[in-house]
């Protein structure tokens, strides 16, 4: 069964088409197979659009999704795939931390041609999702990395340059961003409390110091105890 197309030419030269519902039928006496009109829809610059569209989806109700996306599309042909999850989960908590917010300020007076934001996250990515077992240029061919569609070794040795020259501002940055977000009182100037707040900072920001590393499998322990440990004391 399938919809045609019949052409009529009236005596003034004009051609009219008419759009027909149809079937084959095997004539016994030709032996041929033959079509025959099931239901005609009229003239095909009358047809009414919209009734062929409520049957089309009163068709599709008995077909499964993909076939229905098959018949309308025609076929498909399958290229990749590409996992997606983890590498979109830390896009996220980058976003939420604000650290491609900051690289992207500290990069707006620096003339780069390339993404060096995005080539910093794929390494952090790759370290975080896939250590040691490829290199990122390989791993970023593999998966699915939000805003990354390749990563040259170039770029990304590019971008490292960027994390050695600018690495006391980005650790600065960072460290500050992240304490805005987990309500930490932060004091550059001392690594240690005065002795009038130093009791009452040890009943309520250590508790909360302790369940931020317990959310993060992070042994309670290693919890930093000054300010300064946070961003890059070496």
């Amino acid at each position: 069964m399938y919809i045609r197309t019949i052409s009529r030419r009236n005596k003034d030269g004009s051609e009219v088409r008419y759009v027909q519902l149809a079937h084959n039928v095997w004539d016994k006496k030709a032996k041929c197979a033959k079509a025959q009109m099931i239901h005609s829809f009229g003239r095909e610059d009358e047809l009414d659009k919209e009734a062929l569209k409520r049957l089309a989806r009163s068709i599709s109700r008995f077909l499964s999704p993909e076939d229905a996306l098959s018949a309308e599309a025609g076929p498909l042909k399958f290229l990749s795939s590409a996992p997606l999850g983890g590498a979109y989960v830390l896009d996220h908590l980058w976003r939420q931390l604000k650290i491609g917010e900051t690289l992207e300020k500290l990069l707006k007076n620096r003339k780069y041609s390339t993404p060096v934001e995005r080539a910093i996250f794929s390494m952090a990515a790759n370290r975080a999702l896939s250590p040691p077992k490829l290199a990122t240029e390989d791993w970023v061919s593999r998966v699915a990395v939000p805003g990354v569609e390749e990563a040259s070794a170039h770029n990304l040795y590019r971008a490292m340059d960027f994390l050695l020259e600018a690495s006391e501002e980005i650790q600065r940055e960072v460290f500050f961003s992240c304490a805005n977000l987990l309500n930490l009182e932060v004091d550059p100037s001392s690594s240690t409390p005065p002795a009038s707040t130093s009791k009452r900072r040890r009943k309520t920001r250590i508790p909360g110091m302790i369940q931020a590393c317990a959310r993060e499998d992070i042994p309670a322990t290693s919890a930093p105890t000054s300010p300064r440990r946070w961003w890059g004391s070496r």
